[in-house]
Protein backbone atom coordinates (compact mmCIF):
# COMPACT_ATOMS: atom_id res chain seq x y z
CA UNK A 1 0.00 0.00 0.00
CA UNK A 2 1.70 3.08 -1.15
CA UNK A 3 -1.17 5.73 -0.47
CA UNK A 4 -3.88 5.51 1.83
CA UNK A 5 -6.92 7.26 0.87
CA UNK A 6 -9.44 8.66 3.75
CA UNK A 7 -12.60 10.70 3.28
CA UNK A 8 -14.05 12.84 5.60
CA UNK A 9 -17.44 12.25 6.87
CA UNK A 10 -17.72 15.36 9.08
CA UNK A 11 -19.60 15.11 12.87
CA UNK A 12 -18.64 16.26 15.78
CA UNK A 13 -16.30 14.24 16.40
CA UNK A 14 -15.13 14.20 12.84
CA UNK A 15 -15.06 10.88 11.36
CA UNK A 16 -13.10 9.30 8.50
CA UNK A 17 -13.94 6.28 6.70
CA UNK A 18 -11.27 4.15 5.21
CA UNK A 19 -11.67 2.29 1.60
CA UNK A 20 -12.80 -0.99 1.44
CA UNK A 21 -9.17 -1.71 -0.54
CA UNK A 22 -7.38 -1.23 2.41
CA UNK A 23 -10.29 -1.18 5.58
CA UNK A 24 -8.68 -4.97 6.46
CA UNK A 25 -5.26 -3.99 6.66
CA UNK A 26 -5.91 -0.68 8.48
CA UNK A 27 -8.22 -2.55 10.86
CA UNK A 28 -5.37 -4.94 12.02
CA UNK A 29 -3.10 -2.34 12.30
CA UNK A 30 -5.42 -0.33 14.52
CA UNK A 31 -7.49 -2.35 16.42
CA UNK A 32 -5.68 -6.11 16.08
CA UNK A 33 -9.57 -7.16 14.50
CA UNK A 34 -12.17 -6.88 11.51
CA UNK A 35 -14.93 -7.10 13.56
CA UNK A 36 -15.51 -3.08 12.82
CA UNK A 37 -15.58 -3.35 9.00
CA UNK A 38 -19.11 -2.09 7.73
CA UNK A 39 -21.77 -4.08 5.97
CA UNK A 40 -20.24 -2.77 2.70
CA UNK A 41 -16.28 -3.13 3.49
CA UNK A 42 -15.17 0.10 4.63
CA UNK A 43 -14.22 1.32 8.19
CA UNK A 44 -14.77 4.49 9.90
CA UNK A 45 -12.36 6.22 12.25
CA UNK A 46 -12.39 8.18 14.91
CA UNK A 47 -9.31 11.06 15.31
CA UNK A 48 -7.63 8.89 18.00
CA UNK A 49 -7.92 6.01 15.35
CA UNK A 50 -7.08 8.08 12.62
CA UNK A 51 -3.46 9.62 14.80
CA UNK A 52 -2.49 5.64 14.73
CA UNK A 53 -3.46 4.52 11.72
CA UNK A 54 -1.53 7.44 10.07
CA UNK A 55 1.40 7.13 12.36
CA UNK A 56 1.63 3.12 11.51
CA UNK A 57 1.29 3.80 7.41
CA UNK A 58 3.88 6.43 7.35
CA UNK A 59 6.75 4.49 9.21
CA UNK A 60 6.22 2.26 6.48
CA UNK A 61 6.93 4.59 3.77
CA UNK A 62 3.53 5.42 2.47
CA UNK A 63 1.64 8.69 2.06
CA UNK A 64 -1.44 9.54 3.85
CA UNK A 65 -4.08 11.72 1.74
CA UNK A 66 -7.48 13.22 3.54
CA UNK A 67 -9.96 14.60 1.03
CA UNK A 68 -13.43 15.53 0.74
CA UNK A 69 -15.92 17.77 3.08
CA UNK A 70 -15.36 21.98 2.79
CA UNK A 71 -10.93 21.24 3.74
CA UNK A 72 -8.81 21.23 1.40
CA UNK A 73 -6.56 18.18 0.73
CA UNK A 74 -3.85 17.41 2.82
CA UNK A 75 -0.77 15.29 2.15
CA UNK A 76 1.46 13.79 4.52
CA UNK A 77 4.52 11.93 3.66
CA UNK A 78 7.38 10.35 5.36
CA UNK A 79 9.02 13.77 4.90
CA UNK A 80 6.65 15.59 5.56
CA UNK A 81 3.72 14.64 8.13
CA UNK A 82 3.02 17.97 9.62
CA UNK A 83 -0.51 18.60 7.50
CA UNK A 84 -2.36 15.60 9.70
CA UNK A 85 -1.51 18.39 12.68
CA UNK A 86 -2.91 20.85 10.27
CA UNK A 87 -6.21 18.51 9.79
CA UNK A 88 -6.69 18.04 13.80
CA UNK A 89 -6.49 21.79 14.12
CA UNK A 90 -9.31 22.52 11.39
CA UNK A 91 -11.03 19.75 13.31
CA UNK A 92 -10.87 21.74 16.91
CA UNK A 93 -8.54 19.10 18.01
CA UNK A 94 -5.70 21.00 19.74
CA UNK A 95 -4.03 18.41 21.93
CA UNK A 96 -4.18 16.03 19.01
CA UNK A 97 -2.50 18.26 16.64
CA UNK A 98 0.70 19.83 19.43
CA UNK A 99 1.51 15.87 20.10
CA UNK A 100 1.32 15.09 16.42
CA UNK A 101 4.10 18.33 15.77
CA UNK A 102 6.04 17.04 18.99
CA UNK A 103 6.53 13.94 17.79
CA UNK A 104 6.95 14.55 14.03
CA UNK A 105 8.03 17.82 14.21
CA UNK A 106 7.80 20.11 11.00
CA UNK A 107 9.11 17.99 8.27
CA UNK A 108 12.75 19.38 8.89
CA UNK A 109 15.88 17.59 7.95
CA UNK A 110 19.19 18.27 7.37
CA UNK A 111 21.81 16.95 4.83
CA UNK A 112 25.67 17.32 5.92
CA UNK A 113 29.01 17.52 3.71
CA UNK A 114 32.60 17.23 5.36
CA UNK A 115 35.30 18.17 2.99
CA UNK A 116 38.73 16.42 4.40
CA UNK A 117 36.99 14.87 7.44
CA UNK A 118 40.79 13.83 8.52
CA UNK A 119 42.37 16.94 8.33
CA UNK A 120 42.73 19.54 11.47
CA UNK A 121 39.94 21.93 9.98
CA UNK A 122 37.88 20.37 7.97
CA UNK A 123 35.48 22.58 6.37
CA UNK A 124 31.49 21.24 6.76
CA UNK A 125 28.68 22.62 4.43
CA UNK A 126 25.24 22.24 5.92
CA UNK A 127 21.82 22.59 4.35
CA UNK A 128 18.84 22.50 6.88
CA UNK A 129 15.14 22.39 4.69
CA UNK A 130 11.78 22.83 6.73
CA UNK A 131 9.27 21.24 4.33
CA UNK A 132 6.11 23.04 5.98
CA UNK A 133 7.77 26.03 6.24
CA UNK A 134 9.18 25.86 3.05
CA UNK A 135 12.50 27.35 3.75
CA UNK A 136 16.05 26.16 2.83
CA UNK A 137 18.93 27.44 5.01
CA UNK A 138 22.49 26.96 3.73
CA UNK A 139 26.09 27.69 6.13
CA UNK A 140 29.61 26.54 5.27
CA UNK A 141 31.87 27.02 8.06
CA UNK A 142 35.44 26.00 9.35
CA UNK A 143 35.53 23.29 12.51
CA UNK A 144 37.60 21.44 14.65
CA UNK A 145 38.53 17.73 14.90
CA UNK A 146 35.42 16.87 17.11
CA UNK A 147 33.06 18.81 14.29
CA UNK A 148 31.85 20.95 17.86
CA UNK A 149 30.19 23.43 15.36
CA UNK A 150 28.40 21.50 13.20
CA UNK A 151 27.09 19.82 16.50
CA UNK A 152 26.02 23.16 17.93
CA UNK A 153 24.23 23.89 14.98
CA UNK A 154 22.10 20.70 14.74
CA UNK A 155 21.11 20.84 18.59
CA UNK A 156 19.93 23.86 17.38
CA UNK A 157 18.01 23.31 14.55
CA UNK A 158 16.78 20.55 16.18
CA UNK A 159 16.26 18.08 13.07
CA UNK A 160 14.61 14.72 13.60
CA UNK A 161 16.35 13.61 10.12
CA UNK A 162 20.37 13.60 9.19
CA UNK A 163 21.71 12.98 6.25
CA UNK A 164 24.95 12.08 5.51
CA UNK A 165 27.20 10.36 3.05
CA UNK A 166 27.33 6.48 3.34
CA UNK A 167 31.28 6.33 2.83
CA UNK A 168 33.68 6.54 5.93
CA UNK A 169 34.07 10.31 5.23
CA UNK A 170 30.61 10.63 6.82
CA UNK A 171 31.31 8.16 10.08
CA UNK A 172 32.23 11.57 12.05
CA UNK A 173 29.02 13.51 10.86
CA UNK A 174 26.88 10.64 11.78
CA UNK A 175 28.09 10.39 15.24
CA UNK A 176 27.72 14.24 15.70
CA UNK A 177 23.87 13.72 14.31
CA UNK A 178 23.68 10.41 16.85
CA UNK A 179 24.48 12.84 19.81
CA UNK A 180 22.05 15.59 19.09
CA UNK A 181 19.22 13.08 19.00
CA UNK A 182 18.22 12.74 15.26
CA UNK A 183 17.66 9.62 12.98
CA UNK A 184 20.73 9.10 10.23
CA UNK A 185 19.87 8.19 6.38
CA UNK A 186 23.27 7.10 4.20
CA UNK A 187 22.79 8.02 0.77
CA UNK A 188 25.44 7.30 -1.79
CA UNK A 189 28.09 9.84 -2.67
CA UNK A 190 26.40 10.35 -5.88
CA UNK A 191 23.33 12.06 -4.34
CA UNK A 192 26.16 14.64 -3.78
CA UNK A 193 27.81 14.85 -6.74
CA UNK A 194 27.31 16.87 -10.01
CA UNK A 195 28.56 19.83 -12.02
CA UNK A 196 28.01 23.34 -9.29
CA UNK A 197 26.35 24.85 -12.25
CA UNK A 198 23.65 22.20 -12.70
CA UNK A 199 23.08 22.10 -8.54
CA UNK A 200 23.22 26.02 -8.69
CA UNK A 201 20.28 26.28 -11.71
CA UNK A 202 18.11 23.08 -9.55
CA UNK A 203 18.36 25.40 -6.64
CA UNK A 204 17.28 28.26 -8.53
CA UNK A 205 14.59 26.69 -10.09
CA UNK A 206 13.12 24.87 -6.66
CA UNK A 207 13.63 28.29 -4.85
CA UNK A 208 11.37 30.90 -5.22
CA UNK A 209 11.74 35.03 -5.19
CA UNK A 210 13.53 37.00 -7.72
CA UNK A 211 17.01 36.47 -6.51
CA UNK A 212 16.82 33.20 -6.27
CA UNK A 213 19.45 32.78 -9.08
CA UNK A 214 21.67 35.18 -7.54
CA UNK A 215 21.25 33.17 -3.88
CA UNK A 216 22.33 30.13 -5.38
CA UNK A 217 25.17 31.24 -7.18
CA UNK A 218 26.39 32.77 -4.00
CA UNK A 219 25.92 29.30 -2.28
CA UNK A 220 29.64 28.26 -1.31
CA UNK A 221 30.67 25.13 -3.06
CA UNK A 222 31.40 22.70 -0.13
CA UNK A 223 27.34 23.61 1.10
CA UNK A 224 26.43 23.42 -2.60
CA UNK A 225 26.81 19.76 -2.18
CA UNK A 226 24.76 19.30 0.66
CA UNK A 227 22.23 21.47 -1.31
CA UNK A 228 22.80 18.65 -4.03
CA UNK A 229 21.53 15.73 -1.60
CA UNK A 230 18.33 18.08 0.14
CA UNK A 231 17.02 18.45 -3.68
CA UNK A 232 17.57 14.93 -4.31
CA UNK A 233 15.47 13.77 -0.87
CA UNK A 234 13.07 16.48 -2.09
CA UNK A 235 12.35 14.77 -5.79
CA UNK A 236 11.59 11.78 -4.19
CA UNK A 237 9.25 12.88 -1.18
CA UNK A 238 7.93 16.19 -2.26
CA UNK A 239 7.97 16.58 -6.33
CA UNK A 240 7.01 19.69 -7.80
CA UNK A 241 4.17 19.43 -9.44
CA UNK A 242 1.30 21.95 -11.35
CA UNK A 243 2.97 25.10 -13.39
CA UNK A 244 4.64 27.00 -9.91
CA UNK A 245 7.52 25.23 -8.79
CA UNK A 246 8.87 28.42 -6.53
CA UNK A 247 8.08 27.55 -3.48
CA UNK A 248 11.40 27.15 -1.01
CA UNK A 249 12.99 30.34 0.52
CA UNK A 250 16.55 30.02 0.22
CA UNK A 251 18.32 32.06 2.87
CA UNK A 252 22.18 31.96 3.77
CA UNK A 253 23.19 31.36 7.50
CA UNK A 254 25.96 32.62 9.27
CA UNK A 255 26.67 30.52 12.17
CA UNK A 256 28.74 32.44 14.27
CA UNK A 257 26.04 35.06 15.22
CA UNK A 258 24.90 32.56 17.66
CA UNK A 259 26.53 30.86 20.58
CA UNK A 260 27.69 26.80 20.44
CA UNK A 261 25.75 24.71 22.50
CA UNK A 262 26.27 21.20 21.68
CA UNK A 263 24.04 18.43 22.44
CA UNK A 264 25.71 17.62 25.73
CA UNK A 265 25.59 21.28 26.70
CA UNK A 266 21.85 21.49 25.93
CA UNK A 267 21.22 18.00 28.00
CA UNK A 268 23.44 19.67 31.09
CA UNK A 269 21.81 22.66 31.40
CA UNK A 270 18.01 20.96 30.96
CA UNK A 271 17.08 24.18 29.01
CA UNK A 272 14.85 22.26 26.68
CA UNK A 273 13.46 19.04 27.70
CA UNK A 274 9.98 18.58 29.35
CA UNK A 275 11.30 18.67 32.99
CA UNK A 276 13.99 21.29 32.40
CA UNK A 277 13.97 24.55 34.83
CA UNK A 278 12.61 26.85 31.74
CA UNK A 279 9.53 24.68 31.08
CA UNK A 280 7.30 26.20 33.14
CA UNK A 281 7.95 29.70 31.45
CA UNK A 282 7.20 28.04 28.01
CA UNK A 283 3.76 27.01 29.69
CA UNK A 284 2.83 30.43 29.82
CA UNK A 285 3.34 31.60 26.18
CA UNK A 286 0.17 32.74 24.63
CA UNK A 287 0.56 31.09 21.57
CA UNK A 288 2.45 27.94 20.19
CA UNK A 289 4.53 30.20 17.87
CA UNK A 290 5.89 31.82 21.02
CA UNK A 291 6.36 28.79 22.87
CA UNK A 292 8.37 28.00 19.54
CA UNK A 293 10.67 30.89 19.40
CA UNK A 294 11.17 30.72 23.22
CA UNK A 295 12.47 27.24 22.35
CA UNK A 296 14.74 28.22 19.25
CA UNK A 297 15.93 31.15 21.58
CA UNK A 298 17.14 28.91 23.86
CA UNK A 299 18.45 26.34 21.79
CA UNK A 300 20.78 28.62 19.69
CA UNK A 301 21.29 32.16 22.01
CA UNK A 302 22.32 35.45 20.81
CA UNK A 303 25.71 36.64 19.88
CA UNK A 304 24.55 39.77 18.83
CA UNK A 305 25.45 42.67 22.12
CA UNK A 306 22.98 45.44 20.70
CA UNK A 307 20.11 42.55 19.87
CA UNK A 308 20.27 40.94 22.71
CA UNK A 309 19.94 44.71 25.16
CA UNK A 310 17.17 45.10 22.38
CA UNK A 311 15.36 42.33 23.77
CA UNK A 312 15.89 42.75 27.04
CA UNK A 313 14.90 46.36 26.93
CA UNK A 314 11.39 45.08 25.58
CA UNK A 315 10.58 42.37 28.28
CA UNK A 316 11.56 44.49 30.91
CA UNK A 317 8.98 47.24 29.96
CA UNK A 318 6.50 44.56 29.01
CA UNK A 319 7.28 43.24 33.00
CA UNK A 320 6.82 47.10 33.96
CA UNK A 321 3.40 48.01 32.47
CA UNK A 322 0.89 45.77 33.60
CA UNK A 323 -1.66 47.41 30.89
CA UNK A 324 0.09 46.77 28.09
CA UNK A 325 1.56 43.19 29.29
CA UNK A 326 -2.50 42.11 29.99
CA UNK A 327 -3.76 43.85 26.97
CA UNK A 328 -1.13 41.84 24.84
CA UNK A 329 -2.19 39.02 26.13
CA UNK A 330 -6.20 39.07 25.66
CA UNK A 331 -5.19 39.93 22.25
CA UNK A 332 -3.27 36.99 21.36
CA UNK A 333 -5.77 33.85 23.69
CA UNK A 334 -8.04 34.36 20.17
CA UNK A 335 -8.07 31.24 18.20
CA UNK A 336 -6.86 32.53 15.39
CA UNK A 337 -3.31 33.40 16.84
CA UNK A 338 -2.97 30.21 18.14
CA UNK A 339 -3.42 28.48 14.01
CA UNK A 340 -0.75 31.14 13.12
CA UNK A 341 1.70 28.93 11.90
CA UNK A 342 -0.77 26.27 9.88
CA UNK A 343 -1.83 29.67 8.22
CA UNK A 344 1.43 30.68 7.32
CA UNK A 345 2.35 27.32 6.05
CA UNK A 346 -0.55 26.99 3.90
CA UNK A 347 0.37 30.55 2.76
CA UNK A 348 3.32 29.22 2.07
CA UNK A 349 1.99 26.47 0.16
CA UNK A 350 -0.48 28.79 -1.86
CA UNK A 351 -2.93 26.40 -1.25
CA UNK A 352 -5.12 28.14 1.30
CA UNK A 353 -9.52 27.49 2.04
CA UNK A 354 -12.03 30.05 2.20
CA UNK A 355 -12.13 29.27 6.20
CA UNK A 356 -8.36 30.04 6.16
CA UNK A 357 -8.89 33.26 4.64
CA UNK A 358 -11.21 34.14 7.33
CA UNK A 359 -9.04 33.10 10.09
CA UNK A 360 -6.19 35.37 8.42
CA UNK A 361 -8.71 38.20 8.64
CA UNK A 362 -9.35 37.46 12.58
CA UNK A 363 -5.89 37.49 13.03
CA UNK A 364 -5.37 40.97 11.48
CA UNK A 365 -7.83 42.41 14.13
CA UNK A 366 -5.67 40.60 16.61
CA UNK A 367 -2.75 42.26 15.35
CA UNK A 368 -4.03 45.29 15.54
CA UNK A 369 -5.64 44.97 18.97
CA UNK A 370 -2.14 43.77 19.94
CA UNK A 371 -0.45 46.77 18.57
CA UNK A 372 -2.75 49.36 20.35
CA UNK A 373 -1.96 47.84 23.58
CA UNK A 374 1.89 48.38 23.50
CA UNK A 375 1.92 51.70 24.54
CA UNK A 376 5.55 53.19 25.89
CA UNK A 377 8.51 54.18 25.17
CA UNK A 378 10.33 50.55 25.99
CA UNK A 379 8.07 49.06 23.88
CA UNK A 380 7.75 51.29 20.53
CA UNK A 381 10.10 48.67 17.88
CA UNK A 382 8.18 45.95 19.05
CA UNK A 383 4.81 48.01 18.29
CA UNK A 384 6.06 49.22 14.71
CA UNK A 385 6.81 45.55 13.69
CA UNK A 386 3.36 44.59 15.09
CA UNK A 387 1.71 47.45 13.09
CA UNK A 388 3.52 46.55 9.76
CA UNK A 389 2.72 42.96 9.87
CA UNK A 390 -0.81 43.97 10.42
CA UNK A 391 -0.75 46.46 7.82
CA UNK A 392 0.56 43.88 5.39
CA UNK A 393 -2.82 41.81 5.65
CA UNK A 394 -4.95 45.00 4.69
CA UNK A 395 -5.30 44.00 1.28
CA UNK A 396 -6.19 40.53 1.89
CA UNK A 397 -8.90 42.05 4.70
CA UNK A 398 -10.54 44.03 2.47
CA UNK A 399 -10.80 41.27 -0.36
CA UNK A 400 -12.35 38.82 2.65
CA UNK A 401 -14.86 41.88 3.35
CA UNK A 402 -15.52 41.42 -0.34
CA UNK A 403 -16.37 38.13 -0.57
CA UNK A 404 -17.39 36.85 3.52
CA UNK A 405 -20.13 38.92 5.68
CA UNK A 406 -17.48 38.84 8.43
CA UNK A 407 -19.98 40.40 10.65
CA UNK A 408 -22.64 37.50 10.38
CA UNK A 409 -20.20 34.66 10.82
CA UNK A 410 -20.55 34.14 14.51
CA UNK A 411 -24.63 33.96 14.01
CA UNK A 412 -23.85 31.08 11.54
CA UNK A 413 -24.11 27.00 12.17
CA UNK A 414 -22.68 25.05 8.86
CA UNK A 415 -22.95 21.38 8.43
CA UNK A 416 -20.79 19.51 6.48
CA UNK A 417 -22.45 18.22 2.94
CA UNK A 418 -19.65 15.28 3.05
CA UNK A 419 -20.60 13.93 6.49
CA UNK A 420 -23.54 11.64 6.98
CA UNK A 421 -27.48 13.22 7.55
CA UNK A 422 -28.09 13.82 10.99
CA UNK A 423 -31.99 14.33 11.73
CA UNK A 424 -32.98 17.77 13.07
CA UNK A 425 -36.38 16.81 13.93
CA UNK A 426 -37.20 16.60 17.38
CA UNK A 427 -38.53 12.90 18.91
CA UNK A 428 -42.23 12.20 19.94
CA UNK A 429 -41.05 12.49 23.69
CA UNK A 430 -39.25 15.97 22.63
CA UNK A 431 -41.81 17.39 21.63
CA UNK A 432 -44.17 16.61 24.26
CA UNK A 433 -41.94 17.56 26.91
CA UNK A 434 -41.25 20.93 25.09
CA UNK A 435 -45.06 21.50 25.11
CA UNK A 436 -45.41 20.79 28.37
CA UNK A 437 -42.38 22.87 29.85
CA UNK A 438 -44.55 26.13 30.84
CA UNK A 439 -47.40 24.04 32.76
CA UNK A 440 -44.16 21.87 34.46
CA UNK A 441 -42.59 25.41 35.99
CA UNK A 442 -45.86 26.17 36.60
CA UNK A 443 -46.82 23.52 38.84
CA UNK A 444 -43.54 23.53 40.57
CA UNK A 445 -43.70 27.38 41.53
CA UNK A 446 -47.47 26.73 42.90
CA UNK A 447 -46.74 23.59 44.55
CA UNK A 448 -43.98 23.25 47.42
CA UNK A 449 -42.22 20.35 47.08
CA UNK A 450 -42.59 17.03 50.00
CA UNK A 451 -39.17 16.96 52.31
CA UNK A 452 -37.38 14.36 52.21
CA UNK A 453 -36.14 12.50 55.08
CA UNK A 454 -32.99 10.11 55.66
CA UNK A 455 -30.28 9.76 53.05
CA UNK A 456 -32.02 10.50 50.16
CA UNK A 457 -32.68 14.24 50.97
CA UNK A 458 -28.61 14.29 50.98
CA UNK A 459 -28.88 14.29 47.31
CA UNK A 460 -30.79 16.51 44.83
CA UNK A 461 -34.58 15.50 44.67
CA UNK A 462 -35.33 14.75 40.84
CA UNK A 463 -37.92 17.14 39.84
CA UNK A 464 -40.78 16.54 37.30
CA UNK A 465 -38.93 19.64 34.88
CA UNK A 466 -35.83 17.12 34.64
CA UNK A 467 -35.56 15.21 31.51
CA UNK A 468 -36.25 11.06 32.26
CA UNK A 469 -34.08 8.65 30.45
CA UNK A 470 -35.25 7.08 27.79
CA UNK A 471 -34.64 3.74 29.50
CA UNK A 472 -36.77 4.39 32.56
CA UNK A 473 -39.63 5.94 30.31
CA UNK A 474 -39.38 2.80 28.26
CA UNK A 475 -40.12 0.74 30.91
CA UNK A 476 -42.75 3.53 32.79
CA UNK A 477 -45.07 3.18 29.49
CA UNK A 478 -44.94 -0.67 29.26
CA UNK A 479 -45.82 -0.64 33.34
CA UNK A 480 -48.64 1.66 32.45
CA UNK A 481 -49.86 -0.43 29.27
CA UNK A 482 -49.34 -3.68 31.15
CA UNK A 483 -52.18 -2.10 33.77
CA UNK A 484 -54.63 -1.00 31.00
CA UNK A 485 -54.23 -4.24 29.44
CA UNK A 486 -55.08 -5.91 33.05
CA UNK A 487 -58.03 -3.49 33.99
CA UNK A 488 -59.08 -4.58 30.39
CA UNK A 489 -59.19 -8.10 31.47
CA UNK A 490 -60.51 -8.24 34.31
CA UNK A 491 -63.69 -10.48 34.75
CA UNK A 492 -67.07 -8.97 34.97
CA UNK A 493 -67.58 -11.04 38.75
CA UNK A 494 -65.79 -8.80 40.78
CA UNK A 495 -67.34 -5.65 39.97
CA UNK A 496 -71.04 -8.09 40.96
CA UNK A 497 -68.99 -8.87 44.30
CA UNK A 498 -68.41 -5.31 45.16
CA UNK A 499 -71.77 -4.27 44.44
CA UNK A 500 -72.98 -7.29 46.72
CA UNK A 501 -70.41 -5.84 49.07
CA UNK A 502 -71.67 -2.53 49.20
CA UNK A 503 -75.22 -3.36 49.47
CA UNK A 504 -74.23 -5.50 52.56
CA UNK A 505 -72.52 -2.67 54.10
CA UNK A 506 -75.67 -0.20 53.83
CA UNK A 507 -75.27 3.46 53.69
CA UNK A 508 -71.26 3.06 55.15
CA UNK A 509 -70.43 0.84 52.55
CA UNK A 510 -71.57 2.63 49.59
CA UNK A 511 -69.86 6.27 51.71
CA UNK A 512 -66.87 3.55 51.55
CA UNK A 513 -66.75 2.80 48.14
CA UNK A 514 -67.68 6.04 46.74
CA UNK A 515 -64.34 7.63 48.42
CA UNK A 516 -62.24 4.29 46.81
CA UNK A 517 -64.07 4.85 43.68
CA UNK A 518 -62.76 8.87 43.82
CA UNK A 519 -59.56 8.35 44.74
CA UNK A 520 -59.02 5.51 42.08
CA UNK A 521 -60.13 8.33 39.27
CA UNK A 522 -57.29 10.90 41.23
CA UNK A 523 -55.23 8.30 41.11
CA UNK A 524 -56.09 7.63 36.84
CA UNK A 525 -55.99 10.97 36.01
CA UNK A 526 -52.79 11.75 37.98
CA UNK A 527 -51.32 8.74 36.06
CA UNK A 528 -52.60 9.62 32.65
CA UNK A 529 -51.15 13.54 33.19
CA UNK A 530 -47.54 12.24 33.78
CA UNK A 531 -48.29 9.61 31.22
CA UNK A 532 -49.15 12.63 28.37
CA UNK A 533 -46.14 14.80 29.69
CA UNK A 534 -44.09 12.02 28.93
CA UNK A 535 -45.42 10.45 25.32
CA UNK A 536 -48.15 13.33 24.42
CA UNK A 537 -51.61 12.22 24.25
CA UNK A 538 -52.62 8.70 24.44
CA UNK A 539 -55.13 8.05 21.42
CA UNK A 540 -58.15 7.87 21.64
CA UNK A 541 -57.61 9.79 25.31
CA UNK A 542 -58.84 13.80 24.99
CA UNK A 543 -56.34 15.93 26.95
CA UNK A 544 -57.54 16.82 30.69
Amino acid sequence: MQTLTLRRLGGDPPWYEVPAAAARAVADDVFQSDRLLRDDGTLRLSPANLFTAAEKVIARGATVVIAGGDEAERRCTPGDASALADEFRAAGRTAAADAWEAKHGDGAFAAIWVAKPQSATPRTGLAVCRVRARSLRVCEFEDDVSLARLEAALAGEGCREVLVVSTDDGAAAADVAKRCGASITKVPPASYGGPPQEIQRSLAERCGGDAAEEAARSVPPVALKACAAVLERLAATDPATGPRVLDFDLSLDDPTTCLRLDAATLRALALVDDDSVLALLRGHAATAAGRKRLEAWLRRPLADVPTLKARQAAVAALVDDETARQGTRRALKHRSCADADRLAAAFARESIPLRDLVATHALRERLVSCAAALQGDGLRDVKQAVGRAAKSLEKLALLVEEVVDVEALPRVSCVPSSGPRRDKTPSTTQAAQGAHDPLRRARASLVPPRRRRGRVARGRRRRRSDPVPLAKEAREARQDDAEAEARGRRPAGSCFKSDEGRRRGGAEGLARHFASDAARRRGAVHDEGRREARLGPAPGVECL
